[in-house]
């Protein structure tokens, strides 16, 4: 037997697709902290309040040097990878002019502004990530409220 679509009724319509279970969202601490970019940009910045905090105090001139050398390392070694892989391409982009000018800083002895440059680029590459993941994550609970069958009336 065919049913027209003016035959079909709720009772038949398969509506008990919805899952039963429903996951456990992660609270806003653990779902930022799932993001390595996050990550790396808190190392970065903590490293670079660490070289602030002893340059300011009047520690030896290596100790804070070194502290800001490691938030480079920190937070420009994915752009520097990315900088990297632009180039060996052939191609400008901003990752490789970042790392550029953060180089140039060291260069001419203002390490302080080069580490606040990879601080302040590493933390908006994880807003980005983090804005990403989220758009993704909407998208895909739009995704899964669609239904596999559709009744035309």
């Amino acid at each position: 037997m065919t049913l027209t679509a003016c035959e079909v009724t709720a009772a038949e319509a398969p509506f008990d697709r919805v899952s039963k279970t429903i996951p456990h969202p992660l609270s806003w601490g653990a779902a930022l902290w799932s993001v390595v970019s996050v990550r790396w940009a808190t190392v970065a910045l903590l490293l670079f309040l660490a070289g602030l905090v002893a340059q300011l105090n009047g520690a030896p001139e290596a100790m804070w040097w070194t502290l800001y050398l490691a938030c480079y390392l920190a937070g420009g070694w994915g752009s520097a990878w990315a900088g990297a892989q632009a180039l060996r391409n052939k191609a400008l982009d901003v990752d490789l002019l970042m790392i550029a000018a953060a180089v140039g800083a060291v260069a001419i002895g203002q390490i302080f502004d080069g580490a606040l440059l990879i601080v302040i680029f590493a933390t908006s590459g994880a807003l980005d990530d983090i804005a990403t993941r989220h758009t993704a994550e909407s998208v895909k609970g739009l995704l899964d409220l669609a239904p596999d069958q559709a009744v035309v009336v």
